[in-house]
């Protein structure tokens, strides 16, 4: 171990004994800073920190267990290993400096090697634990800057989604329309969309992607893309072929995903005023006769998208 980067704060009220630590520890190649007393242990400790401190434990003044609660209940000082030396011999006094905060014990008198071999063993002990904080300090830096890239990532995926809506409800004669979107969480898979095949044919689907988060956005953007160009391409006063073609495209392009769609469909025949529904395992459509001032629950079966492909 190279000892010179390794400070040591010796505490002791006898000279004799701070005399033979220093020269010991000196010629170890550590740097010693010394203390007679438990104050001045912790007022050189708050300019000059220690890696570790060798503590007497009668001391007059403030003995060596009160400094060293004192030293652990301070946030700057706290993590710093402390061996207590002392004459006393006896189980509770080693108990108690346990219970102070001491992470070794040593009883005079001295010897040499054993206190050498187990302050390197505890300076070891405390750059294993340093290490493992600056580690543990890094991950948790780079989790918070992954969190706050996913929150990014997610605020912008939320503003796609939105752009994929319809920006405006069309106004047709006949017919009151409105519509409002909001994810449970910041991004789903709900979804609405009005498409004109022809001059007097409107087609209204209302879906929802199973799932909820980025998984059911994805699948959406997926599924508008498909139902649009399904719904543009066929004429027909009819949702069968629609749906059946969308079934088609999502099973084969979403092979290996287990997310379907569930739609409820509305047409609405602007010159004749008439109104077809159809249901791929959405929700069931309410319709309000303005003429007779009912609401009619219109209850319609049928299986979700991107399932089955017949």
């Amino acid at each position: 171990m190279n000892n010179e980067t390794y400070t040591i704060l010796i505490v002791d009220d006898n000279s004799a004994n701070l005399s033979f630590l220093f020269d010991l520890l000196d010629n170890a190649n550590f740097k010693v800073l010394i203390a007679q007393d438990g104050k001045s242990a912790i007022k050189t400790l708050e300019t000059t920190l220690a890696d570790i401190i060798i503590l007497d434990i009668m001391m007059p003044i403030m003995d060596g267990f009160e400094t060293c609660r004192q030293l652990k209940s301070n946030e700057k000082t706290k993590k710093i290993p402390i061996i207590f030396i002392t004459a006393l011999n006896d189980t509770t006094n080693k108990i108690k400096g346990f219970t102070a905060g001491a992470v070794d014990y040593i009883t005079k008198p001295i010897d040499p090697d054993e206190l050498l071999a187990r302050i390197n063993t505890h300076l070891t002990i405390r750059k294993l634990q340093k290490n493992l904080e600056i580690k543990n300090e890094e991950l948790k830096k780079s989790l918070e800057r992954e969190k706050a890239l996913m929150r990014m990532q997610i605020k912008n995926a939320k503003k796609i989604q939105q752009s994929l809506l319809p920006y405006k409800v069309p106004k047709l004669e006949g017919f009151e329309m409105t519509c409002f979107s909001r994810s449970a969480l910041e991004v789903g898979g709900d979804f609405y969309e009005f498409v004109q095949t022809d001059e007097n044919i409107w087609k209204i689907i209302l879906g929802d992607v199973s799932g909820k988060g980025m998984g059911a956005a994805l699948y959406m953007a997926v599924a508008i893309s498909i139902i649009k160009f399904n719904l543009l391409t066929d004429n027909n006063i009819s949702f069968k072929d629609d749906l059946d073609s969308i079934n088609k495209d999502l099973c084969s392009r979403m092979q290996e995903s287990s997310t379907f769609v569930a739609l409820s469909c509305v047409l609405l025949h602007i010159k004749t005023n008439k109104i077809i529904l159809s249901n791929a395992a959405g929700n069931h459509i309410v319709y309000y006769s303005a003429k007779d001032k009912s609401a009619y629950n219109m209850k319609l079966s049928g299986t979700p998208l991107g399932i089955l492909t017949s």
